[in-house]
């Protein structure tokens, strides 16, 4: 596979441990309106296209065509219509990812589940499915099947936001859920039927689910990451799974970060991003990635967004961290490239 350069600077992050380089986005990025005016980058329930920023109530959000949209906080979901008024509520403990279905039908969410476990109060995954007017359509636990199948509880001790949830632990960390779209090997491979859903967490490896999230078809790990410490794992209409894979190990003690897709039939690697030299990029912690016909974007949790061409094969733009400064950088979840012109024309509330 071949290293493309980043044009990019060093620093230490205050959240890395000692000595881990990480990218910083050029000082002056190429403004991605440049390569497609029609695209607004979100973060979260920000929308931001270089010239304006628009943020929107909650933390995780999807922008409908209508001018409603879903909003996700770590204990409601909603639906905000084009004036903002509130069209439903669902409480429940949501976190990571906001996701709809390929058909725009139905609303993929993480959430939880917070039970007594040998005395102590421990999280416990769960995957929610709802359709647009907030009807729960499936919510199931995954800690039956780890019973089940015998895997290994992480017991990860919980950071301050999901101890104040009342958690003192985690049995499990999902980080994305995605449908799977149409594609080339679902008649090849049964799990990767068009509405199996696909959710991955740290460690414990991908998941892919039936449709009402209720029996786990298939399991897989990716030998390529350190302990299977990726990040926003989806299926792409050519059959392959496509991810931010944060940690693979170059020695004993240094680890450098990479986007990737792997073919389940070849059962090979078709797509490997590394930066020049490889140690100048590395994401311990979160990270995003999407692909469209002509580029692949990603985001590193400091330092914003690139974009990546297919044809040029290297980055050809980039995207700070959204903090009100352009030119400042900020931790995210995840960046998306979404066009956001048809919800904007038709919400009728001005934001912030």
């Amino acid at each position: 596979m071949k290293s493309f350069s980043l044009l990019i600077l060093i620093f230490i992050s205050a959240c890395s441990s000692t000595g881990e380089h990480r990218p910083v986005a050029p000082s002056r990025p190429v403004p991605l309106l440049e390569v497609n005016p029609d695209l607004w980058v979100q973060n979260g329930c920000t929308l931001y296209n270089f010239r304006i920023s628009r943020s929107f109530p909650g933390e995780m959000c999807i922008f409908l065509n209508d001018g409603s949209f879903i909003s996700a906080t770590s204990q409601t979901l909603r639906r905000f219509g084009k004036d903002h008024e509130i069209l439903w509520e669902v409480k429940d403990i949501f976190h990571h990812q906001l996701n709809l279905s390929p058909d725009g039908q139905r609303i993929l969410s993480l959430s939880s589940n917070v039970v007594k476990r040998n005395g102590k109060d421990q999280r416990d995954d769960v995957f929610i499915i709802l359709d647009l007017n907030g009807k729960v359509l499936h919510r199931e636990s995954f800690y039956p099947h780890m019973v089940e199948k015998k895997i290994r509880l992480l017991n990860w001790t919980m950071g301050k936001r999901l101890k104040d949830l009342g958690a003192q632990s985690e049995s499990s960390h999902f980080n994305s859920i995605y449908e799977i779209p149409a594609n080339a090997y679902e008649m090849k491979l049964p799990w990767l039927k068009q509405g199996n859903i696909i959710v991955n967490s740290t460690s414990l490896g991908v998941f892919i689910l039936s449709p009402d999230v209720k029996n786990v078809l298939h399991r897989k790990l990716f030998d390529s990451s350190h302990n299977h410490e990726i990040h926003d794992v989806q299926v792409n209409p050519e059959g392959e799974y496509l991810f931010f894979n944060n940690r693979i190990s170059i020695s004993s003690n240094a680890y450098i970060s990479a986007i990737q897709k792997y073919d389940d039939v070849k059962k090979s690697l078709t797509f490997n991003f590394q930066s020049n030299p490889p140690e100048m990029f590395y994401s311990p912690a979160c990270g995003g990635v999407q692909e469209f016909r002509d580029m692949i974007f990603f985001s590193h949790v400091t330092t914003g967004g690139y974009y990546y061409s297919k044809e040029k094969e290297t980055i050809v733009s980039s995207i700070p961290g959204l903090n009100g400064n352009p030119h400042e950088s900020s931790p995210v979840q995840q960046l998306k490239l979404i066009n956001a012109n048809e919800f904007l024309k038709h919400s009728g509330n001005e934001s912030k």
